[in-house]
């Protein structure tokens, strides 16, 4: 290579998520050579970056191209849909190399993929990982959204969990939508949008159900994790469904934040899970073993009002060990959310750090308590109990500011504000 300085490649398949490795990767100080896969890459995705297309059997054509523009390292990123040998076309190098994979090339997806790696290291080039330099874009573990699961909805998850790992250790998928303990639909060769859309045709009277995301076991990591994006939380919600689950660490979700605003507009769960150590709660318990009220009551957080976010996240995280778990930016009502706890919120009470924009000196530090929060099955029917209690009911149920979530405000003897949250 001669002197030339070392760029990253990326094999790009469809969707955002090449480009958004791309820009990390210069944001990063790293040049970048982009190789589109003919039928797959999306031309305006790639077109900031210096790039060539090729077919995904042109094999010779694609290590040529790589060599010359000086890649060691590369990434696998982007959809692609596993072509017949007929479509596939291989040029004499992927004819040779098709030979040295042997049956794998033909014993599915994993096969296929963990046999390319194999055979690009062997070809001097090191595969990484999309997270080794998308960090933020790993699903992290805990509810991520306002709206948690509920008893049902923790339930399908676990019925789900066992449904994936079945159909990944055939190699077959990576999800499944469950709705009451029946299995909807499968994630086969269509994909999960094409999955969701036929969930939705068959969707059951009643509660609605969940998608679970998960890595297929012994799956290759550095290619095809799971993927779930803005698209996923429209399509979700258009199949009717509660929420998703997806295994944390071992997930992509593109554009976090407008995966999280999308979720909460549609009043959808979005939860990270070790499926390993998951397990569906016990009346009077949550999932983890902490208490709860047997009717599902439980206390989610204490919300305080700060006015130097990343000072107070410090202090809750390095100072006293917690973890922050999610942000939520609201331009609309110029805030921000931290929540910040010990544990994840589907299963612990959290602290919720909110800073108001331009609001630094809006109130008095030491007195900027906002409100307890507590689920509660119905809102509308505990406001309705509180007030024939004579509590003050100070805000009616209805829908929160900027999103869909149940709410309501109740005053405690001292006026201390509750905030009562839908949970079913």
């Amino acid at each position: 290579m001669g002197g030339q300085r070392e760029s990253l490649g990326i094999l790009a398949g469809g969707g955002v998520l090449p480009g958004r490795v791309a820009a990390a990767a210069q944001a990063a100080g790293r040049l970048v050579f982009m190789i589109g896969l003919e039928g797959f890459a999306e031309p305006a995705v790639l077109a900031p970056y210096p790039h060539e297309f090729a077919r995904l059997g042109a094999a010779g054509r694609i290590r040529d191209l790589l060599r010359a523009h000086a890649c060691r390292e590369l990434v696998l990123v982007g959809s692609v849909r596993r072509p017949s040998f007929v479509d596939l076309r291989p040029d004499a190098l992927a004819l040779r190399l098709l030979g040295r994979v042997g049956r794998a090339a033909f014993a599915g997806d994993d096969g296929l993929l963990a046999a390319i790696v194999r055979v690009l290291g062997e070809e001097g080039f090191a595969v990484l990982g999309v997270e080794t330099i998308l960090r933020e874009a790993v699903g992290p573990a805990g509810l991520l959204t306002r709206v948690a699961p509920n008893a049902a909805a923790m339930a399908d998850i676990e019925r789900g969990i066992a449904v994936a790992r079945a159909l990944g250790s055939v190699d077959v998928g990576q999800g499944c939508v469950v709705q009451q303990g029946i299995v909807l639909a499968v994630e086969a060769a269509e994909g999960t949008d094409a999955m969701l859309a036929r969930a939705g045709g068959l969707a059951r009277p009643g509660p609605g159900g969940v998608l679970v995301k998960l890595v297929k076991p012994g799956q290759e990591r550095r290619t095809d994790l799971p993927t779930l994006g803005p698209e996923t939380m429209r399509l979700a919600a258009s199949a009717g469904l509660l929420g998703i689950a997806f295994e944390a660490g071992g997930t992509l979700i593109v554009d976090r934040p407008a995966c999280i605003a999308a979720a909460d507009a549609k009043g959808l769960f979005l939860l990270g899970l070790d499926p390993a150590s998951f397990g569906v709660p016990v009346p009077g318990r949550s999932c983890e073993g902490k208490e709860m009220s047997a009717d599902g009551r439980r206390l989610l957080h204490t919300m305080l009002r700060v006015k130097d976010l990343e000072a107070s996240v410090n202090f809750y995280t390095k100072l006293l060990g917690m973890k922050e778990l999610r942000r939520n930016e609201v331009p609309g009502g110029k805030y921000t959310l931290a929540f910040v706890g010990y544990g994840d919120e589907a299963s612990t009470t959290v602290l919720e750090l909110t800073y108001n924009w331009g609001q630094d000196d809006g109130y008095e530090l030491g007195t900027g308590f906002g409100h307890l929060a507590i689920g509660v099955p119905d809102v509308a029917a505990t406001c309705e109990a509180l007030r024939a209690a004579g509590a003050k009911i100070t805000r009616e149920p209805g829908p929160v500011k900027f999103g869909t979530t149940v709410i309501a405000f109740v005053e405690d003897p001292d006026g201390y504000k509750i905030e009562l949250v839908q949970r079913a």
